[in-house]
């Protein structure tokens, strides 16, 4: 019966899975499930299975390990379920590391396609930024080698509600110049467009869902002119604001609602073929009368937010490998458990004539098994479970592709493999050293 209700869970888990992004965080968790239930009754057709392939290093003794572990399938099920846990958390990071990057890479090419940037001290807390006026932008505007300028502006606000917004504010002509978004459903030059008649905001994802609104409705907006009601004109997210409920508006909007015509970020296209360490030694002169901003080579401080990201999403392997940690712990209870078990049959082994060596490379084929079927089901699951989980960040207007995680599977496999000699390492060692009087006479 558990191989029945584990299938039709599953089976389930896959409608919810392929069905909508809705349900798909639910679908994954699901899938999950329905391997646990169902692992007691995959105990011996996987045994069965995976017994060739261990024979090839363990002949004689991979049916001894066979028959100890079906003997006793819920036990065998507990710790390969575990072991599937750890092992498909790593499948599923593995898999959400290189959509995140995808994620981050797509959305610098569109933020970061000019040639210079002038940033604040600090984005990370848009209100500690102190802007400059409009003098900066046309001093940099008037050096012979720059083309475009584009610039960001910033107001704090708020819904009708009290849900707290972060505004924005370009001028969607010049910004198209030396930045873009990557906008869901829809092209930048639509959602520029949009910027440039009427009360029109872009929403980053993360905004959209806090205020609880959808792409077509009306807001009211909390200014400095008072409640005014702006639409919402589309999802486009950025790699400055992606991350926070933030929209985009017109500068005009910006300058009329807000009181703001402070710049706090400036983009800068140069002509072509000019000399971009020249033009950045120009503005670097200009920036002497404003301490608060940095100029950067854009490409050079794209390499290097790169870099940042890709050091910060490999940090969630440690989490993967700490997942794994219980399951180490049970499956050398388990084997310590069996061992314990037989320890009259091993007694008997070890009196017709088996060796030591025979005794620990029961115990260690024993092991192999539980590893091998514990990573073939955690490759399941975590492909499951990654697919449920990126899609699910739909939801929010993250857009993620899915890339198979082929690496993220040949590494489970590897680390199922390697828990398995590892936790055998010590109770293989028991076993080979009891004492054979003593392990016939044990009740």
């Amino acid at each position: 019966w558990s191989l029945i209700v584990g299938l039709v869970i599953m089976a389930l888990a896959v409608l919810l899975l392929m069905t909508s992004s809705q349900g798909a965080a639910g679908g994954a968790v699901l899938f999950l499930m329905g391997m646990v239930v169902a692992a007691p009754a995959l105990v011996v057709p996987m045994a069965r299975l995976i017994s060739p392939l261990l024979s090839l290093g363990f002949a004689r003794e991979g049916d001894i390990a066979r028959s100890n572990l079906v003997r006793q399938p819920g036990r065998a099920a507990i710790t390969g379920s575990t072991l599937m846990i750890g092992l498909a958390t790593l499948v599923m990071i593995a898999a959400m590391v290189l959509s995140f990057a995808s994620l981050i890479n797509s959305l610098a090419d569109a933020n970061f396609s000019s040639d210079l940037i002038l940033l604040p001290q600090s984005i990370a807390v848009y209100d500690t930024v102190i802007g400059a006026d409009e003098n900066l932008a046309d001093r940099v505007r008037a050096l012979p080698e720059v083309q475009d300028v584009g610039t960001l502006r910033y107001a704090s606000s708020a819904t009708a509600d009290g849900q707290a917004l972060q505004v924005m504010g370009i001028d969607p002509v010049e910004y198209a110049k030396v930045a873009s978004f990557e906008v869901n459903g829809g092209q930048a030059d639509a959602a520029f467009a949009a910027l440039g008649s009427g009360r029109n905001a872009l929403f980053t994802a993360i905004a959209l869902s806090t205020v609880g609104l959808k792409e077509g409705d009306d807001f009211v907006l909390q200014t400095a002119e008072g409640p005014q009601t702006y639409h919402v004109a589309g999802i486009a997210n950025d790699l400055f604001t992606f991350k926070i409920a933030a929209i985009f508006i017109s500068q005009a909007n910006l300058a009329a609602d807000f009181h703001k015509t402070e710049d706090i970020m400036l983009m800068i296209n140069l002509v072509p073929d000019s000399d971009k360490d020249a033009a950045l030694a120009d503005i670097q002169n200009i920036l002497t009368d404003y301490p608060q901003f940095t100029a950067r080579l854009t490409g050079e401080y794209k390499d290097e937010l790169a870099t940042l990201t890709g050091g910060a999403l490999t940090l969630f392997y440690a989490v993967a490998f700490l997942i794994l940690i219980p399951a180490a712990l049970g499956l050398l209870n388990t084997l310590t458990i069996n061992v314990l078990e037989r320890t009259r049959e091993i007694g008997v082994v070890r009196a017709v004539g088996g060796s030591r060596t025979q005794v620990r490379r029961i115990v260690t084929a024993e092991s192999l098994l539980l590893g091998i079927f514990g990573a073939a089901m955690g490759v399941l699951a975590g492909v499951a479970m990654s697919y449920g989980f990126i899609a699910a960040f739909g939801t929010v207007g993250w857009e993620m592709p899915y890339f198979f995680p082929l690496a993220g599977i040949i590494a489970a496999i590897i680390v199922g493999v390697l828990l398995a000699l590892f936790a055998a390492v010590l109770p293989a060692r028991n076993a080979a050293r009891l004492d054979i009087i003593r392990a016939l006479q044990y009740e």
